[in-house]
């Protein structure tokens, strides 16, 4: 039956290889080409970075990628070894069940979001599935789950966000193991290595001063919520309110911000409930949720 499995998986992985292969890129997967294809050399490459407000990880390898095999397949290349790597991880390392293991390899995340999809986000997920598993066999292993949780950091504003929860979550287990030693909660070789790496991304992310030195708080079309207000409540609400709006152009919409602005904080409040309960009581489990609203 294990053999059986196996042979399921391959299969699987073949055709999530062929629809790959009959994907047309996205503009926003070709941008990061695009990039690559006008930075000669690394210092180019994290300068021009300095406009697309993304750390450099995934840039970074696919510069190096592009100086092996100079043609935009090597883009779906670079990105299905990742997206294989993250199907494999689960398979062969996570502690979950055979069904489990299966819904989560066939779902739309690891099969399309993470596979199909050629951007950064995939390789954050594989940093944070090494860490899980890090955590699992090996907790004592505090700097290598901190080099992990910073690659994920440099990959996208979205892995960075659940990199800090679980991050918090390592140090926070340091302090109730020794509650006495509070400098050695800040001033350890974690923090040394998640804060350095952490540097380099924001340092790699940060905008030039030239690209848009104007943050704007602006009504919405709508003049219900301030635009950066929006933005936030966006990502939360996608992710545990999945509810588009009727319109032909339905992606990445939802017809929660259509509500007034007190009834959509009301309905944020609700929401945020049993995240705000399992922090309460189940502090690892209310980390999980958190960080499951960034992806």
């Amino acid at each position: 039956m294990k053999k059986l499995g196996w042979l399921y998986f391959t299969l699987w992985v073949a055709i999530l290889l062929l629809q790959l292969a009959h994907h047309q890129l996205w503009a926003d997967e070709l941008q990061s080409w695009m990039i690559i294809r006008a930075s000669p050399n690394l210092s180019t490459l994290i300068a021009n970075l300095r406009y697309e407000g993304h750390p450099s990880l995934w840039y970074v390898l696919l510069w190096l990628a592009q100086h092996i095999y100079d043609n935009v397949s090597v883009l779906k290349i670079l990105h299905a070894a990742v997206g294989i790597a993250n199907l494999l991880i689960i398979a062969k390392l996570s502690p979950f069940t055979r069904l489990q293991k299966t819904f989560l390899i066939c779902g739309y995340l690891f099969s399309f979001e993470y596979f199909i999809i050629s951007r950064s986000y995939a390789i954050g997920v594989t940093f944070l599935l090494l860490y899980f598993w890090l955590t699992e066999r090996y907790p004592q292993k505090t700097s290598w789950r901190s080099i992990l949780l910073g690659l994920a950091v440099n990959t996208s504003l979205f892995a960075a966000f659940a990199a800090l929860f679980f991050f918090f979550d390592m140090q926070w287990e340091r302090y109730k193991k020794d509650k006495t030693n509070i400098k050695g909660l800040f001033f350890n070789q974690s923090v040394l290595l998640f804060g350095l790496l952490s540097l380099i991304a924001f340092s790699t992310a940060y905008p030039a001063r030239d690209a848009d030195p104007h943050f704007s708080v602006t009504l919405s079309e709508n003049d219900r919520a301030p635009s950066f207000m929006h933005t936030g409540f966006e990502i939360f609400d996608n992710s545990f309110a999945p509810i588009p709006e009727t319109l032909p152009n339905f992606w990445n919409s939802n017809a929660i911000r259509r509500m007034p602005f007190l009834l959509l904080i009301l309905m944020n409040l609700v929401l945020l409930s049993p995240l705000a309960y399992l922090l309460y009581h189940h502090r690892k489990k209310a980390y999980l949720l958190g960080a499951r609203s960034y992806f």
